[in-house]
């Protein structure tokens, strides 16, 4: 019993640390000048490609989305 519980904690901790992951690395390309959310341009294809790619490495993860908070 005790090791079914250990699996699925562990499993519950890996699947809640993939979203933290992902926004951080995001935060970080943002700080970096990689990726510019404010600019209509940037936010068309590089944007698109951008999440895609982290859509694809990450299994888990089905959609990313991204708000600014002046609008």
């Amino acid at each position: 019993m005790g090791s079914v519980s250990d699996r699925i904690e562990n499993h519950v901790h890996e699947y809640l640390e993939i979203p933290q992951l992902i926004n951080q690395i995001n935060l970080d390309a943002i700080k970096q000048g990689y990726l510019n959310l404010d600019s209509p341009i940037e936010r068309s294809r590089r944007t698109q490609r951008y999440f895609w790619q982290q859509i694809v490495q990450f299994d888990l993860v089905s959609y990313i989305y991204y708000s600014n908070e002046q609008k």
